[in-house]
């Protein structure tokens, strides 16, 4: 989707079983995708499930987190190539992480800021394929900020903390919303399908990011 629309509709899980490590609490909003392991066993019965097939990544916390919902399209929850595997170069969370298909994305909508206006966002991040390329590419991978759900401006300023191919790493934005923002929605969005992942989605309050400020009014 492009500046001024919002992302397609998605579906809303079920609540899942237990299971899986905890997200940050502490956090403005957190979510590892490790509320329940991801099994093969959708689709004919040997498919990676869909978000709107199986909730168990739905695992947000933080302080914010109370009133999140999500859309999303093309996005499936795997549990391989895993983000504390040995193809990682960050400390990641392991167990489920987001896959990125054809013309796909996942949005967050609704996080409660409380008043902060300086933020910093980190996720881990991969990409592999044995067809476009292994390097991550911030051109290729887009996130988008509301504060309405409705209009949307895109975050170009980020860094992706890794130079190898085909290696899990961590990409960090840092961030500024207008005084009295009360909510705001991210969306991440790939060019290229079924290449990227996406893991441990953090936003937290920082002392220190106003360097790149985006109004989403």
């Amino acid at each position: 989707f492009n500046d001024g629309t919002a992302p397609g509709e998605g579906g809303e899980g079920g609540e899942g079983g237990e299971g899986g490590s905890e997200s940050d609490a502490t956090a403005i909003y957190s979510n590892n995708f490790d509320k329940t392991a991801s099994t093969k066993t959708y689709g004919s019965g040997s498919q990676w499930p869909y978000l709107d097939e199986f909730d168990g990544w739905k695992n947000h916390a933080g302080t914010g987190a109370a009133n999140v919902e999500y859309n999303y399209s093309g996005t499936s929850v795997r549990n391989n190539s895993n983000s504390d595997g040995e193809h990682s170069n960050y400390d990641g969370s392991g167990m489920n992480n987001i896959f990125f298909g054809t013309n796909a994305y996942i949005a967050v909508r609704n996080i409660d800021l409380a008043g902060a206006t300086d933020l910093t966002l980190t996720f881990g991040t991969e990409k592999y394929s044995s067809t476009n390329g292994s390097v991550f590419t911030n051109s290729e991978y887009h996130i988008w900020l509301s504060n309405d759900g409705t209009k949307w401006v895109e975050l170009t300023d980020y860094t992706f903390a890794g130079t190898a191919d085909g290696r899990w790493n961590v990409a960090t934005a840092n961030f500024t919303v207008p005084a009295g923002t009360e909510n705001l929605s991210i969306c991440m969005q790939v060019d290229v399908a079924s290449a990227y992942r996406l893991d441990d989605f953090k936003l937290v309050s920082s002392t220190t990011a106003g360097s790149s400020f985006f109004s989403v009014s």
